[in-house]
């Protein structure tokens, strides 16, 4: 049956769920204090390197999205570039990382929250907050892509308009120590430091590839989905560098020691540069960012759930789609559902901040997994179909490897050295998800062939 045109997401609105899945201003609020102690004030080149290193990735999945538009994302890529069984292994991983993603986020959000609310008097429990969110997102998801990619991109236009202003009143000023072009000339004691401050770089971009899940509910999806992919992955590397650059500027090159050490840095350069009201609305704009990422990245999380329901991966009642509301509304309600057990779990023990560093280190790890997959598979992909398909050497073939190349650090650096429990799990709760993967793959071709 053909979908209704009417009910499908146009390009801007494509675009504004990779936006709200990256969350530029909250990204950039997680991601620049901790690559501060080893990139120091080149910061801005750690994220200037990312951005084109996640570019190469960006690009593997922009051009398989131009010859393939199926549900399941990467699942559809590979299952056609790498065969049935590693489609649904890169399929069946993507899932867990957005489930872990969209746990993290959750966690992220209601710790947000807590501080806006506390500065203005307010000392709600975490639980309830977490809970109240959580709820608020799935009822947005419940009535379809459209509103929910409406909602996402004013929530985060807005919050970056108001940082906007921050960036802009910091230069006016001259910052602390200056306007200075250090930040961007690497000194030979930083070059390996700005390395490893690209892990950080790198995990803010994740989620921009959600766009893929969602490519049947599009409008000209070979089109909108890969410039989706492109526009977004270059608006948010030119918005982490300028906002990291602003932020060593803000503290001062010659006072990096307090933006590392600051647990809240737009906050505390809002408080230094316009006072506690612009403090005040600076914790709004990343509370509302970090919601906005939460409905970008369940809204991927469920439609990965979906695919999967589609496939007969995981129960096909969860591959039924409400047509009335436009969205997969079973597929919500479980992802719903499992993220509430797990804050349940581990949330309600250990509190936000803890949740969010496990659940977003197993997420990124299943990620990465998945766009080294994603890579192999543009590799093989255009290989395949070389008499049918113009390759080129470049985009098809040098593109993907220095996609993988980027992607073994970050990697590399999340197994060794060996983080302490439960992060020495991790890896193996990945590959025991990937085992499961393979053992339903071998139930379901059993059945089939009986």
């Amino acid at each position: 049956m053909d979908l209704d045109e009417s009910k499908k997401i146009t390009k801007f609105e494509t675009f504004a769920l990779a936006v709200a899945a990256v969350a530029p201003t909250g990204s950039i609020a997680f991601n620049a204090v901790p690559a501060v102690p080893f990139a120091g004030i080149n910061v801005p080149i750690a994220f200037l390197l990312g951005a084109i290193g996640l570019l190469f990735v960006g690009i593997s999945f922009a051009e398989l999205s131009k010859h393939i538009s199926d549900v399941g994302s990467v699942y559809a890529y590979n299952q056609q570039a790498l065969g049935e069984r590693l489609g649904l292994v890169s399929g069946w991983t993507l899932t867990f990382a957005y489930v872990n993603l969209a746990v993290s986020c959750m966690a992220a959000n209601a710790n947000f929250a807590h501080v806006f609310f506390a500065q203005l008097g307010f000392n709600f429990n975490d639980t309830i907050i977490a809970y109240v969110l959580l709820i608020a997102a799935a009822l947005v998801l419940t009535f379809g892509l459209k509103l929910t990619s409406k909602s996402a991109i004013a929530i985060e236009f807005l919050a970056i308009a108001i940082l906007v202003v921050l960036t802009i009143i910091i230069f006016a000023k001259g910052g602390r120590d200056g306007i200075s072009a250090q930040p961007f000339v690497p000194t030979h004691s930083s070059v390996s430091g700005i390395g490893q401050g690209m892990v950080f770089a790198i995990l803010s971009f994740c989620g921009f590839e959600g766009v893929t899940t969602v490519a049947v509910r599009t409008k000209n999806p070979k089109r909108s989905v890969p410039l989706s992919i492109i526009v977004t992955i270059i608006f948010a590397g030119i918005f982490f560098v300028i906002v990291s650059y602003m932020q060593v500027i803000g503290f001062g090159i010659n006072h990096v020691s307090d933006f590392a050490h600051s647990s809240s840095p737009l906050n505390d350069l809002s408080l230094m540069y316009m006072g506690r009201p612009m403090a005040l609305i600076m914790d709004f704009a990343i509370l509302i960012s970090s919601f906005g990422s939460v409905l970008g990245i369940m809204n991927a999380g469920a439609y990965m759930i979906y695919a999967m329901g589609v496939k007969k991966y995981l129960p096909k009642y969860f591959g039924e789609f409400n047509e009335k509301l436009n969205s997969p509304t079973r597929a919500i309600w479980l992802l719903t559902v499992i993220m509430a057990v797990a804050y349940l779990i581990f949330g309600v023990p250990y509190g936000p901040e803890v949740i969010y560093a496990n659940s977003s280190t197993l997420g990124v790890l299943s990620m990465l997994t998945v766009y080294a997959l994603a890579c192999v598979g543009t590799i093989l992909y255009f290989h395949k179909h070389k008499d049918t398909i113009k390759r080129s050497f470049i985009k098809h073939i040098l593109i993907p490897i220095l996609g993988i190349l980027v992607l073994v650090y970050p990697m590399w650096t999340n197994l060794y050295p060996i983080p302490d429990f439960p992060g020495n799990l991790y890896p193996y709760a990945v590959i025991l998800w990937i085992i499961i993967g393979l053992v339903v793959y071998a139930i379901k071709k059993r059945r089939k062939q009986d």
